[in-house]
């Protein structure tokens, strides 16, 4: 590098890089909606009924039921949709 290179311009050449870029990329595209996938599948297929109504404070059966199943059938697809629109 050159000695009178302001430092502004070596920081902006090293953030604007195409690794960056890709990661950047692959993490908010990728990874975390399928996380979130991971997730809203794990918690609704395979976490307990009985685990899950002692883990929250519910207002009512009916308010549990609701988010069950939302939980497991419209929040996977609701996402699926998202990270497949999102990649194309």
């Amino acid at each position: 590098l050159d000695p009178t290179t302001p430092l502004g311009q070596i920081s902006n050449s090293l953030f604007n890089s195409d690794l960056l870029r890709l990661s950047d990329y692959v993490a908010g595209t990728v990874m975390i909606p399928l996380a979130a996938i991971l997730m809203a599948l794990f918690t609704g297929w395979f976490v307990g009924r009985a685990k899950m109504l002692a883990g929250g404070d519910w207002p009512g059966q009916a308010v549990f039921q609701g988010w069950r199943f939302l939980i497991r059938y419209v929040t996977p697809i609701a996402l699926i949709t998202v990270f497949i629109l999102n990649i194309f």
